[in-house]
């Protein structure tokens, strides 16, 4: 899928980097004094930089170039904060860089700052230990192999003034309409990873207003999301591809994947593992997802929780989960994706949408027993079916099945409590996982 990367050190540094980002046959372009290189379709030449990555705008980039780096650095990071894609962008200028990351940092960007400064949106190709990352939203200037400059994303916070939801209803229906808009004129058909919920259901039936929609949905035989979303293909009106999610499967592809996303927890490899699969096996041009409507919309049951304990409570915890999602989620499944052949988009994660779900009054988002009030409000005046409205989210491990086709595969190998403790493991489940890296 191609990659950017750069390196304030020698040729045979930069080298490496890009190795690890090409894939065979794909175009490489490099600038030096900071040596930079994109490469893959993805990638563009802005005359004084390059942009990585998906960009759903016809803005011109290059009027955003000033007339130094600093300048650019601070124009930059004005572009970040209201601009839709996944993405990393780039400006060089007599040995000086300035580096910019998307908003919610749905491209992984990698850095590393000693012995040289060095980036890469691939995981490998670093000389000694890999440091650390771009934040989500953050552009920085780096001059003499030092960061000089560094431009954070605002924090999150809720509007002073609230408003209810029949207030903010209509924006936050429009806005998801103008991202599926223009992600539909970047690329048709889309491909939406459908688990037979209210966030992808939703994004389905907008989306055909706009482009030719197909449904693919990954999960083991007999698993919820695959019984609900088979259900719901006839009633849709769309096509939906169903991919059987096997133990043969995860055998087989499961080393790939724990390369790809770095390794991690089981709870990580448990959500990548249907991304990719998706990915692999549709090769989407853009696989869409529902990622972010629980956190904008208050959906997860600890929300719930939260709530019951005092507003104030399921606040804070929602505005700290905003802030970590791009390092937590989409960093993971951004990579998994990839690995598999496509590009991740997320159309509810746009900067728009999450002024207007922070400025929308809190008890009109969720109370003590139910929650995502705006998403279910917006599926009942569209004529969703009930089914649909009013399902109860699930969480994608068990959704799909691939938990218990790891606990099938711990109990195939005879991995009990004891000896997986006895290993140094947590659990059988996190020694199935481990094997794979």
């Amino acid at each position: 899928m191609g990659g950017i990367c750069g390196s304030f050190g020698t040729s045979e540094q930069l080298e490496a980097l890009v190795n690890h980002i090409k894939q065979e046959g794909e175009r490489e372009l490099y600038v030096k004094e900071p040596g930079v290189a994109i490469t893959g379709r993805e990638g563009r030449c802005l005359g004084e930089g390059f942009f990585f990555g998906k960009l759903y705008s016809d803005e011109d980039l290059n009027d955003y170039f000033g007339d130094s780096i600093d300048e650019t650095a601070k124009a930059f990071s004005a572009f970040v904060h209201q601009a839709d894609g996944e993405y990393v962008l780039t400006s060089f200028d007599n040995g000086k860089l300035c580096l910019a990351r998307d908003f919610y940092g749905k491209m992984p960007l990698f850095t590393q700052h000693e012995p040289v400064y060095q980036f890469s949106t691939g995981r490998e190709g670093f000389q000694g230990e890999q440091t650390g990352r771009l934040a989500e939203g953050e552009t920085v200037v780096v001059k003499n192999n030092k960061v000089t400059k560094r431009y954070e994303r605002r924090k999150f916070k809720f509007e002073k003034e609230r408003k209810d939801f029949f207030t903010t209803l209509p924006l936050i229906k429009e806005e998801l309409d103008n991202a599926l808009r223009r992600r539909a004129a970047y690329c048709s058909p889309l491909t939406i990873l459908f688990s037979g919920g209210i966030d992808s259901a939703l994004l389905a039936h907008c989306a055909r207003e706009y482009a030719d929609v197909s449904l693919v949905t990954v999960g083991q035989e007999g698993c919820e999301d695959r019984e609900m979303a088979e259900a719901l293909e006839t009633e849709l009106g769309i096509s939906l591809q169903t991919i059987d999610l096997t133990i043969e499967d995860i055998e087989r592809y499961g080393t790939d994947l724990a390369k790809a996303i770095g390794g991690g927890s089981v709870l990580d490899f448990e959500i990548a593992f249907p991304f990719y699969m998706a990915a692999r096996t549709t090769h989407a041009g853009l696989l869409v997802s529902g990622q972010g409507a629980d956190e904008l919309f208050g959906g997860y049951h600890r929300y719930n929780l939260a709530y019951k304990e005092s507003p104030d409570t399921f606040e804070k915890m929602q505005l700290n989960d905003l802030s970590e999602i791009g390092r937590t989620n989409l960093e993971r499944d951004q990579l998994a994706v990839r690995a598999g052949g496509s590009h991740l988009t997320t159309p509810y994660l746009t900067p728009k949408m999450t002024e207007y779900a922070l400025s929308t009054e809190t008890m009109t988002k969720i109370n003590v027993r139910n929650n995502k009030l705006v998403l279910r409000k917006i599926a009942e005046k569209m004529g969703l079916p009930e089914s649909i409205a009013e399902r109860k989210k699930k969480a994608i491990q068990y959704g799909c099945g691939i938990h218990s086709l790891l606990s099938k595969m711990a109990k195939e190998r005879s991995i009990t409590k004891e000896k997986a403790k006895e290993s140094g493991f947590k659990g059988p489940l996190e020694m199935v996982v481990k094997s794979f890296e």
